[in-house]
């Protein structure tokens, strides 16, 4: 039952009006990775737990929202690897949740320290801020802490990184005296300049790994992407038979090669593979099933054959019925005919008896 409990809190702290706080010290903090941050370098924000009572924290969650136009979410990773527990982290167009679940009801509660890591990328130079709020935290207790109170914020400032010139060798004294500590000085600044220019060689021979999508979305369907999940599965109708996608890549330097082949009826594998400039590759798979054709009936056809059926019976009809009138005719005509010529022999043999009389007379 507690179990259950711990699972279903986040949702209900949605909809509870008021909540006991277990630990009024309770505190949340974030921290970023650097204070000097360049444009196209990756960089961390830690969310970090103090102050905790004993027992721990067994479930909750947080809301980070940060400048989309300033940098870009790359992935997380957790502060406390628990067994048995679950991390859950969502990137919702520059909003981000982060859920935690005890499923062990009380042995993997979260103590002191790191709760997560979060991975950006700077995109933009100029400022932007990286904010927090917690919804409501569960303890093994069953109590609540209120983190209505526990919000932080940083300003994120991306500046370009600028390549310092080689410093100029210092002008030499022509006075006789200082010849020896010139000629020092001006080695010192000769070997300062050469390595200067290897570390700024090294620096520009570094190729990114960059293998991460930032966009994919597919025309008329909704995919709920996020860099970080590399399979999906949609459905589409029969009549579909090629998806139109469109994508972009988190550096500017990675290729991408797609293979959006036309679509069978049934299961269809889509795949985006991904080529950081250091040839770093990710994949993106789409799982697309077609669905079967639904056939259609033209209830317009069937009327039209109804009519031609109808139309061929009333036809037969007739030509029985010009049938029936002309075997009625004949069998008129026979039975006159027949009449006609039996009165002919009658009236004939009278005749004859009446002559044949006359002459024995």
């Amino acid at each position: 039952m507690k179990k259950v409990f711990l699972m279903i809190l986040p949702i209900l702290m949605l909809f509870m009006p008021t909540v006991v706080n277990a630990s009024t010290n309770f505190n949340t903090s974030i921290s970023v990775s650097s204070s000097d941050i360049k444009l196209d370098k990756e960089f961390s924000i830690s969310i970090n737990l103090s102050n905790l009572s004993s027992s721990g924290l067994a479930s909750g969650q947080y809301y980070i929202s940060y400048d989309k136009s300033k940098m870009s979410y790359l992935g997380y990773s957790v502060g406390q690897n628990k067994p048995d527990a679950d991390y859950s982290v969502n990137d919702n167009n520059g909003n981000i949740v982060v859920l935690y679940v005890d499923n062990t009801a009380g042995e993997n509660t979260l103590k002191n320290g790191l709760f997560a890591t979060l991975k950006f990328k700077a995109i933009k130079e100029g400022t932007g801020s990286i904010n927090l709020s917690g919804e409501g935290f569960a303890t093994i207790t069953d109590s609540i802490i209120d983190l209505s109170t526990n919000t932080a914020s940083k300003s994120i400032t991306i500046t370009k990184e600028v390549v310092v010139p080689p410093a100029q060798e210092e002008n030499k004294n022509n006075n006789n005296n200082n010849n020896t500590n010139n000629n020092n000085n001006s080695n010192n600044t000769t070997n300062k300049t050469e390595n200067k220019k290897e570390e700024v060689k090294n620096e520009e021979s570094k190729l990114s790994n960059d293998a991460l999508l930032k966009k994919l979305q597919i025309e008329g369907l909704e995919l709920n992407f996020s860099s970080d999940k590399t399979d999906y599965k949609i459905s589409v109708p029969y009549e579909t038979t090629k998806l139109n996608i469109s994508y972009e890549t988190s550096h500017d330097k990675a290729i991408v090669e797609l293979n959006n082949k036309p679509l069978q009826v049934g299961n269809n594998e889509i795949t985006i593979k991904v080529i950081a400039e250091d040839k770093t590759e990710k994949i993106y798979k789409i799982t697309v099933t077609r669905n079967e054709e639904i056939p259609v009936i033209d209830l317009d056809d069937d009327e039209k054959n109804d009519g031609e059926i109808e139309e061929q019976d009333n036809a037969k009809s007739k030509e029985n019925n010009t049938t029936k009138i002309i075997v009625c005719s004949i069998v008129i005509i026979l039975v006159f005919g027949l009449g006609g010529y039996a009165l002919y022999i009658t009236i004939k043999k009278k005749k004859d008896e009446k002559n044949n009389i006359e002459i024995e007379k």
